[in-house]
């Protein structure tokens, strides 16, 4: 990595230091003239697409950190100022969901026909309804835990309702650590990880990391989620809400990852409450 950088960058690097949270494939690279982020292992049709996006979101003043170069192992980025965490406080949590509002609402006008994803992995099955209702029976997922065929269950019957809602491009990783912070305020969402899904389906893939798995439980759920929009469909938030977390349970196992207890459990807790 270090001859790369510094090929690319024309000065020498002075240090390489792996971040605090988040991928073990993100580094902080310092030289003399200023800090860096390098990233191992990017998608390639995620950076094409990022690179397209970025219009879209700095034209509602949401500030990106912009691509200086990359080849097909290696990304260096922009440096942005902010920190990122593991856990959100309640009131970064608060400030969160109106930022990713706002996110949501600028990439809502980026024309999904122009997004060009390739299937690379079984996490791309997993995002698919469609795979999720017609295809997972027949992959033995359901013997790890009656939850995951009850949650499919439920989601079939559900399965009108979800098709008709409309679709944008989200961001659908949106754990604390993807969030730039400079104390309570958002400086800027990284890690681009573009789906193709309805709105509240990223406000959940949201929730689910940031509410759901840190309080093992679903009572706040609702009143979160109308923090990001005061008239809310409760039906449609809990039909996404279902999918985002089975989508974790199944992405996993898909893959081969056989140690999904916690996720597994989050997923009976929500079958569980009300949703």
């Amino acid at each position: 990595m270090r001859g790369w950088v510094e090929r690319q960058l024309g000065e020498e690097v002075l240090n390489i230091i792996p971040t605090e949270f988040g991928s073990g494939a993100t580094s902080i690279v310092q030289t003399q003239k200023g800090r860096y982020i390098a990233k191992v292992g990017e998608r390639q049709d995620f950076l094409d697409l990022y690179e397209k996006v970025l219009p879209f979101l700095e034209s509602s003043g949401l500030k990106q950190s912009h691509i200086i170069a990359r080849s097909n192992r290696l990304v260096l980025y922009e440096w942005i100022t902010g920190d990122t965490c593991k856990v959100f406080s309640e009131v970064q949590t608060k400030q969160a969901i109106k930022y990713i509002k706002k996110y949501f609402e600028a990439l809502r006008s980026f024309p999904i026909n122009d997004v060009k994803l390739e299937r690379q992995n079984a996490w791309d099955d997993a995002q698919s309804l469609e795979f999720l209702l017609d295809k997972l029976p027949d992959t033995g997922i359901f013997s790890v835990s009656p939850s995951i065929a009850e949650a499919t269950a439920r989601l079939s019957r559900m399965r009108d309702l979800i098709t008709t809602l409309p679709k944008q491009l989200i961001h659908g990783d949106l754990g604390a650590d993807n969030f730039l912070m400079r104390g309570n305020m958002v400086t800027s969402i990284i890690d681009f990880t573009p789906q193709i899904a309805p709105e509240m389906y990223g406000l959940c893939q949201f929730l689910y990391w940031n509410v759901l798995r840190q309080e093992e439980s679903a009572a706040s759920l609702h009143t979160w989620a109308k923090v990001y929009s005061e008239v809310m469909n409760e039906e449609i938030f809990d039909c996404c809400m279902l999918q985002a977390t089975l989508y974790r349970v199944v992405g996993p196992l898909l893959n081969g990852v056989t140690t999904v207890h916690k996720r597994v459990h989050l997923l009976e807790v929500l079958l569980e409450s009300s949703i």
